[in-house]
């Protein structure tokens, strides 16, 4: 958990990234965040993170389905946008959100940290959802 300012709490959600853990313990995950995202009232906002030059794995696709599912809305960014040619973000936007079925009307920011890119969009859009 992230606290920001005592008004916003982050989860980073286990097994999306680089997670090693044995694949007995990565197995119980579904259920524990099923469980997690059904009883948790607070929840206001998805903040699905993918870097932008992979194609989306089946559990990024998972998430998509658990923001659908709770009717909350969800925010997908697109990391290390720096790292792609600016004339190729749309495409890969198009690519990325075909495959997770991401509905048009939840945004998409391109995000970076090393080119301050994104960083007022994400803010703006997480103020507006909490």
């Amino acid at each position: 958990f992230f606290n920001v300012d005592g008004r916003l709490s982050f989860v980073d959600v286990p097994g999306y990234g680089f997670s090693v853990v044995p694949e007995e313990e990565r197995l119980k995950w579904p259920e524990m965040m099923l469980t997690y995202y059904a009883e948790r009232r607070q929840l206001k906002l998805y903040v699905l993170l993918i870097d932008m030059r992979l194609v989306p794995e089946i559990h990024e696709t998972a998430f998509r389905d658990w923001i659908e599912m709770s009717k909350k809305p969800g925010i997908l960014v697109l990391t290390k946008a720096d790292l792609v040619p600016p004339q190729h973000h749309e495409k890969q936007k198009a690519l990325i959100t075909e495959a997770l079925k991401w509905k048009p009307d939840n945004p998409v920011v391109f995000y970076s940290v090393v080119e301050p890119q994104g960083r007022e969009e994400l803010s703006s859009l997480i103020d507006h959802y909490a």
